[in-house]
């Protein structure tokens, strides 16, 4: 006859087992992850605004582009609606983007490189209002439609 030990197994002692044998477990499984870290790129900001207001935005999804129409105070101040007419000295400035993904924020675009800068200034000459057209960044564009939008934008609300 042979004799064998066989300790008592406390149900708190075998639960206290498993889970510390499953939290070393888990610890394991979840240090064990990829090591590469992605560096942040900023892209270049190649549009200083010098102090310029955003007045609107715009969306194209079929080009892929995205424009934001600047502004100095006189010309923020005309598309809020605080002047009735127009003074002079009012600079617009409406930048266009090739969208890009956004590599933080699933499914959104954000501006990349700008495309096209349009600049207008209104001028007073002999008691009228000149409007002086420029393209800084050379693209196509339809001259008048630019000038009427600039003129004629209304400010976006932003939160």
């Amino acid at each position: 006859m042979y004799l064998t030990f066989q300790p008592k197994i406390n149900n708190k002692m075998l639960y206290m087992k498993n889970a510390i044998l499953y939290l070393s477990l888990i610890l394991v499984f979840c240090s064990c992850a990829s090591g590469v870290n992605k560096k942040v790129h900023l892209r270049e900001y190649a549009f200083n605004d010098s102090g310029l207001k955003v007045i609107t935005a715009r969306l194209n999804d079929r080009s892929g582009t995205m424009s934001t129409l600047y502004g100095n105070s006189a010309a923020f101040d005309w598309s809020m609606g605080k002047n009735t007419s127009r003074i002079g000295g009012e600079v617009y400035k409406l930048v266009t983007y090739k969208q890009q993904d956004h590599a933080f924020w699933y499914g959104s675009r954000i501006n990349g490189k700008v495309i096209q800068v349009e600049t207008l200034q209104l001028k007073q000459q002999a008691g009228r209002i000149v409007p002086v057209y420029t393209i800084e960044y050379p693209g196509p564009a339809d001259t008048l439609a630019s000038i009427n939008y600039m003129m004629n934008a209304t400010a976006a609300y932003f939160p």
